[in-house]
């Protein structure tokens, strides 16, 4: 396991790097060493991270080191310490400079304090699932060490994420986990089941359930499972155990942030929350002194680390205007008439029954009122989104930048599509003022909602369900960035797995061929890069021919010649801004792989642009029956 350790426990000598005065050791962890130094040329502090010899030795490790660093160093991004510069010792130990950040860890912090009020461990872990949503987004990041030591506070709870050196990329056809060793990485107390486990399937959802369980210290005062010295009956206890009821401990903490600790540690990375904005949007929700979201009104919570008093206790205590109404795939029924003869005896007189439609009357208009209040969800008031598409394209010193248009085609589309739940949401999407407003304005943003957000909910008397969701299915890969598609599909799925008339086998299937599939930059980037020779391409309406150099971190490397004749220049073109059609055109001067992850990358490709003889022909032609069924959509 990895744990930072004090400087006393290691005795080496002090790294001699040109440009660098070092200051002093101040930490160490199982493969690395972490020393404060001065940078001469800028007078200022920093923080050197050098891998240890032994570590160093193994050249896997010490490249994968460079490769995390590398990454690290494009996440601009507020809540994470920043990477400023990677290189290597004389004896080709890789070390990385990071910022030097004013403030201590939150373990300094929760010494002190010992535990924080809940809005303010509540507004810390915004900041973390910010940050760490923006990462995974970013580069396929996962910290794997989530914990105290590694939160850093400064002025104003400014909250910085720090120490990269047991993180990993999540990245098509590559194992997270293969410079470990065969060894668990991360913290006995705050590492996920999965992490524990070693499971190859390890994804973002393991620095949830890590951010869940440090959200529990923050509030409770209590490390998780720290009453247990040995390591390996923690381990034991993550997978599965319980941790008492953060309100047996103190008793005024909120229900809904016991429901959002809960789902973060669900046992089952299925069970947490489907994504980082899930999170984060439930977290303003709370900080605003407002419920958060249930997913159904038969919620069930998931198998957690997080024990609640009573069955349900963290759900039945959310206000009901929390609860969101489950999707469903609407089945037209029959009407059957009822003889007259076998109708039930009359019931009550006259006035019984206008007294109890008067009841039903006034219940009904409550329950309007309510759901007017309460049922859209909004979309998280970040800064991060908008500035998704200025700060995703990196240029080195000296190197042109291909940018594509402001409007990207995967990776950063805009806000009103950012979150799976506010544009597929069965119900019409009202703004919380529209309540105030005339009838006509509710009718008209009901419409442009469902207009904008086609769902198997919505489906039309007659058609059969398995074909309509299908269709919804088809128009969100169409229509949206493939993270969000895959996301819609995969709710969708569950949603209407027990609805009467849904093929699961069919839908099994399609759902493997989605979960299969890498990114599009990422399909683009590997077959441009092992296609020699040069290449006409398009980016943002430029025409220019192009040779690869290399393919890394989403970003092609190499020469652009304009079309004019003069001089070729080097560039990195990030392959995720690039338009669907532009995508197409440049993959179509390409070998198509072997490997499956990239055919039915190349597939769903195909099917966004809408070439529906390409998409029969390839699907056909490599075999890919998962998909199949979209043959007669494509295109339409």
């Amino acid at each position: 396991m990895s744990d930072t350790q004090p400087a006393e426990r290691a005795s080496s000598a002090a790294p001699a790097i040109p440009g660098y005065q070092i200051i002093e050791k101040y930490a160490e962890t199982s493969r690395a060493e972490v020393w404060s130094a001065l940078q001469i040329s800028l007078e200022r502090t920093v923080t050197l991270w050098v891998l240890k010899h032994e570590s160093a030795a193994d050249h896997g490790v010490a490249d994968h080191f460079e490769r995390v660093a590398r990454a690290v160093s494009r996440i601009r991004h507020p809540n994470f310490v920043q990477v400023i510069d990677i290189s290597r010792l004389q004896d080709g130990t890789p070390y990385m400079v990071l910022e030097n950040v004013e403030g201590a860890s939150l373990t300094a912090t929760l010494h002190v304090d010992r535990r924080f009020d809940q809005k303010r461990a509540a507004a810390i872990v915004l900041e973390i699932a910010k940050g760490l949503d923006f990462a995974w987004k970013q580069c396929g990041f996962i910290h794997r060490n989530i914990k105290p030591d590694t939160i850093l506070l400064s002025a104003g709870d400014a909250v910085k994420i720090t120490n990269y050196n047991t993180a990993a990329l999540v990245r098509p056809g590559e194992n997270p986990l293969a410079y470990d060793g065969g060894m668990v990485v991360g913290t006995p107390n705050y590492a996920s089941p999965e992490q524990i486990e070693c499971l190859r399937t390890i994804d973002f959802h393991s620095d949830m359930y890590s951010t869940g369980a440090l959200f529990y210290q923050m509030v409770t005062g209590l490390m998780p499972f720290g009453g247990e010295s040995d390591q390996m009956k923690v381990l034991d206890l993550q997978r599965s155990g319980t941790l008492e009821d953060p309100r047996s401990i103190v008793p005024t903490v909120l229900p809904g942030i016991v429901h959002i600790m809960q789902r973060m540690m669900a046992k089952s990375p299925e069970e947490r929350y489907a994504w980082w904005q899930d999170v984060v949007e439930d977290l303003q929700r709370v900080l605003a002194g407002r419920p958060p979201y249930i997913p159904s009104g038969s919620y069930v919570a998931p198998l957690s680390t997080i024990a609640v008093s009573g069955a349900g206790a963290a759900a039945s205590e959310v206000s009901p205007g929390a609860a969101k109404p489950k999707r469903r795939i609407r089945q037209t029924a029959s009407v059957s008439q009822t003889p007259s003869s076998a109708r039930p005896a009359a019931g009550p007189g006259c006035l019984g029954r206008l007294l109890g439609l008067a009841f039903v009357v006034a219940v009904c208009a409550f329950v309007a009122h309510q759901r007017i209040q309460s049922l859209e969800r909004p979309v998280a008031a970040s800064g991060d989104q908008a500035t998704l598409s200025s700060e995703s394209v990196s240029a080195a010193p000296d190197v042109e930048t291909v940018d594509a248009a402001e409007q990207p085609a995967d990776a950063a589309e805009s806000a009103a599509d950012a979150t799976d739940e506010s544009s597929t949401s069965a119900e019409p999407a009202l703004d919380p003022a529209a309540g105030e407003g005339d009838a006509a304005s509710i009718a008209a943003s009901a419409a442009a909602s469902t207009a904008t957000a086609p769902s198997a909910t919505d489906a039309v008397p007659g058609v059969d369900v398995q074909e309509q969701l299908l269709k919804d299915i088809h128009e969100a890969l169409k229509t949206r960035p493939f993270s969000e598609a895959v996301a819609f599909a995969k709710k969708t799925f569950k949603e209407n797995e027990a609805s009467p008339g849904v093929d699961l086998a069919e839908c099994r299937r399609i759902w493997d061929a989605l979960r299969t599939a890498c990114s599009f930059e990422d399909m683009l980037g590997h077959a441009v890069a092992s296609s020699h020779g040069s290449r006409k391409m398009s980016v943002a309406g430029e025409e220019f021919v192009f040779t690869t150099t290399a393919y890394a971190d989403g970003e092609l490397i190499g020469l652009a010649a304009p079309m004019d004749g003069t001089a070729a220049k080097p560039v990195r073109i990030k392959v995720a801004r690039m338009a669907p059609q532009e995508m197409y055109d440049l993959v179509l001067s390409t070998a198509a792989s072997t490997n499956r992850a990239d055919l039915f990358s190349r597939a769903f490709l195909i099917m966004k642009v809408g070439d529906a003889g390409g998409f029969s022909l390839f699907v056909e032609k490599h075999k890919l029956d998962e998909l199949a069924p979209f043959i007669d959509y494509v295109g339409k």
